[in-house]
């Protein structure tokens, strides 16, 4: 048996498969070109920062206008009744109003000067206070800090409130001028040389805290008595209020060293 070598026959193409081959071919090469990845868009976003400005406003602290400090009538009722309550709680008559006063007190109000006026009368300064009444009350609550057994006499701590209820003096004169918000810091010590806010001042005759040659406290003996508990004024609560977180300051004037004869002289013209 001859041995036989196995041969691979090549086969030919059908007339037909030959026509659809050339078909399939034809279009493949027609179609447009597609990647087999899936194409990726990169879109870059460029954020722009705009700055704000912010402008911060700063409250300018207002003087409060109250009606007891734009009204004439109304500032002099409330001195005049604030002050006759507490004269009465201390055995004291009532104050009359003197225009002669009030002008004086006016006149030297408008110079906003942070100081007495060494003029002739007693006299008593307040600033800062939301209302006249309240001014008037700062004086009088000086006198917790007074001894009427001992007596204190006068003091800068409580010659307002000696001055509010002396016995001897019968007329008062007051004015309140708005010298604005010019220096609230003050000094190192926060003192202002200036009066700021409402300036009140108050003009008494005749002049209480006398001091008496020999005895010093004989006039405070018999002018300044001790509360009765009568119209203390506690029910008056006009108190000081923060006057757009101002300084407030009372001043007392006071007629130190009076000799004896004019202390006499002064004292019998209060009673009379």
């Amino acid at each position: 048996m001859e041995p036989s070598i196995h041969r691979h026959h090549q086969l030919s193409t059908p007339p037909v498969l030959v026509i659809v081959q050339w078909l399939l071919t034809t279009t493949l090469l027609l179609l447009p070109h597609t990647t087999s990845a899936a194409e990726t868009t990169v879109v870059t976003v460029t954020e722009t920062a705009t700055a704000t400005a912010t402008t911060l406003a700063t409250a300018t602290p207002e003087v409060p206008q109250d009606p007891s400090y734009t009204s004439q009538r109304q500032f002099r009722s409330s001195i005049l009744e604030t002050t006759n309550i507490y004269r009465a709680a201390h055995n004291a008559s009532g104050l009359r109003w003197n225009e002669t006063l009030a002008d004086f007190a006016k006149d030297w109000a408008e110079g906003c000067k942070w100081e007495h006026s060494s003029g002739p009368y007693g006299e008593n300064l307040a600033y800062g206070y939301t209302n006249a009444s309240a001014a008037v009350t700062a004086w009088a609550d000086e006198a917790a800090l007074y001894d009427f057994s001992k007596p204190t006499g006068f003091t800068e701590e409580t010659g307002h409130f000696t001055q509010l209820v002396w016995k001897s003096t019968r007329e008062v004169g007051c004015a309140a001028v708005d010298c604005g918000l010019t220096d609230l810091d003050g000094d190192e010590d926060g003192e202002s040389e200036r009066a700021q806010g409402w300036y009140v001042v108050c003009e008494y005759v005749p002049p209480g805290n006398v001091i008496g040659a020999e005895d010093k406290m004989e006039y405070f003996r018999l002018n300044v008595q001790e509360s009765n508990g009568d119209g203390d004024g506690d029910e008056n609560d006009s108190g000081p209020g923060d006057s757009a977180g101002l300084g407030r300051g009372v001043l007392g004037w006071s007629i130190p060293g009076v000799g004896l004869w004019a202390g006499v002289v002064l004292y019998m013209l209060c009673s009379i």
